[in-house]
Formats: structure tokens, sequence, C-alpha cells
């Protein structure tokens, strides 16, 4: 039983490898100068709305300053 757990794990931290692999192929991050015009996503959850009918992004909001790549 403990060689049968021990494979699994390591069957699992390798797919876990794996897909980190091809997750971190497709993401970009987003870089924003100044100047830029921007949306802002608000994913916050109101009570009683349901979420089709909220807007989910609000602006455009112009970029003024960069302070650090967040």
């Amino acid at each position: 039983m403990r060689n049968a757990y021990a494979m699994v794990r390591n069957d699992l931290n390798e797919a876990v490898i794996r897909n980190k692999c091809h997750y971190d192929i497709r993401v970009h991050p987003a870089t924003f100068k100044t100047g830029d015009w921007v949306w802002y996503f608000n994913s916050r959850q109101v009570r009683g709305k349901q979420a089709e009918w909220r807007r989910k992004y609000t602006g455009p909001f112009l970029v003024i300053k960069v302070d650090r790549d967040v």
C-alpha cells in the first residue's frame, strides 16, 4: 500500500509540473505604460444580483504613473 501511494504521489507531482508548463506558455503578463487607457475588472460579488446583469469592467482609466511591474 505504501508503494502504491508513493507511485501515485510521484505521478501527481509530474502532472502538476506538466500542467504548469502548458499554462505558462499561454499566459502573458500585462504591461502598462504611462498614458495608456485601461479598463478595470471588478470581480466583486453583489448579493441579490445575477452576475450576467452587472458590469464587470469600469473605465476607461488613464495610467498616470507606473510604480512597478505588478
